[in-house]
């Protein structure tokens, strides 16, 4: 099995009766990408998961399912359905607008949505990426941080610099981590969005064409307490 980008992307050949992806068995050649998507190969046709939860139907009966630990698996005629847990690592992606990035200390951006009722979005990582357009963001203290529901919300990140980040003249990438030990009030955690924060004391200038975005994974579990 070969790993194409991260531990969490492969492609691989069965040899004998099946192939695995950890509890997952698929009798037919298959492929996972980093976010999750499961694409199974049959003779004539592909059957491809879209998301972590979703359907395939089958070109034809070669492709036999059977699920594992964390995997649920079910199936209705001709279509059999994968399903996640909640608690596997996933990712939401997005793009802020030149827009949004100039109202962030105002109008924070909404990265993962609220999980449900009883429900508590476990940040991990966030990766942006600024995608120059025709003039630099400017700033001077306005860093940012992944933060629960809005600006008042606890942060759960660490800091991210914005300097040498948001205000450089080319596509820039940036990483911010999960802060160690954030404690939270649990009403203020469970079903509450995460949201990407302008912690200064002012607004992100600049760009006045508004041709920059910021493009955004958010990686993230989902705990039930």
């Amino acid at each position: 099995m070969a790993n194409n980008r991260s531990p969490l992307s492969y492609t691989g050949r069965k040899y004998g009766a099946v192939g695995k992806i950890g509890d997952l068995e698929l009798s037919n050649d298959f492929s996972v990408t980093d976010d999750g998507v499961v694409s199974l190969e049959s003779t004539s046709a592909a059957e491809t998961f879209p998301t972590d939860a979703g359907t395939a139907v089958p070109a034809s009966s070669a492709v036999t399912l059977a699920g594992g630990t964390g995997i649920s698996t079910s199936a209705s005629g001709a279509t059999a359905t994968v399903t996640l847990d909640e608690d596997y690592l996933r990712a939401a992606t997005g793009t802020i607008t030149a827009a949004e990035v100039k109202a962030l200390a105002a109008t924070q951006k909404t990265l993962v949505a609220a999980p449900g009722a009883g429900k508590v979005a476990i940040f991990e990582k966030l990766v942006l990426k600024l995608n120059y357009g025709s003039e630099v963001f400017t700033e001077s203290t306005y860093n940012l941080a992944v933060k629960y529901t809005n600006a008042s919300g606890v942060a759960v990140s660490d800091t991210i610099e914005t300097t040498g980040f948001i205000d450089q003249s080319a596509d820039t990438i940036t990483v911010g981590m999960a802060v160690k030990d954030a404690i939270v009030a649990a009403s203020s955690a469970e079903n509450q969005a995460l949201v990407l924060d302008n912690t200064g004391g002012g607004e992100i200038g600049g760009n006045a064409s508004n041709d920059s975005t910021v493009t955004f994974e958010c990686w993230y579990r989902v705990a039930t307490l």
